[in-house]
């Protein structure tokens, strides 16, 4: 089978296409990069919500609510593992023994006081009330990474 020498059709790509193809088809850094500007700003945000809602606004609980970006699609904010009692300030201790024994039928100590209750889940608040600015993060990265792929 030979060339085809004389074809009625043909089909040829300008230039500027074939480098819109190829970036096109190289989108996944581009990407990576604003979802990780995105990521960061987001978990910035998350970990400051929640050092705000933290039941003390000083101290080692507080200090100890960290943020980390782990891939431009996973981050993280949490209480680093040296505040044992970080647990139990998130999601009260209401009805438990603690480790010395010591049960808590009236609910946990700490919060018996319906204001000082109103800082549980410090973390889970940081994250739900953050959503709307989160959400408007990824659609920006988005929107910027596209711009850039097609111009």
């Amino acid at each position: 089978m030979g060339l085809l020498r004389d074809s009625l059709y043909k089909l040829e790509f300008s230039p500027e296409a074939l480098m819109r193809i190829g970036r096109l088809i190289n989108t996944g850094p581009t990407f990576a990069r604003f979802y990780t500007a995105a990521m960061r700003e987001a978990v910035n945000l998350v970990q400051h919500r929640a050092q705000a809602n933290a039941p003390v606004l000083t101290g080692a609980l507080r200090r100890g609510i960290r943020g980390y970006v782990r891939s431009p699609w996973l981050g993280e904010v949490g209480v680093i593992s040296s505040i044992p009692y970080a647990m139990r300030r998130e999601f009260g201790f209401d009805g438990l023994t603690d480790s010395l024994g010591r049960t808590y039928a009236a609910g946990d100590p700490l919060y018996t006081n319906p204001d000082k209750r109103s800082h549980m889940q410090y973390l889970h608040r940081a994250l739900h009330d953050s959503q709307p600015e989160v959400n408007a993060l990824w659609r920006t990265a988005t929107r910027l990474a596209v711009r850039e792929v097609i111009l």
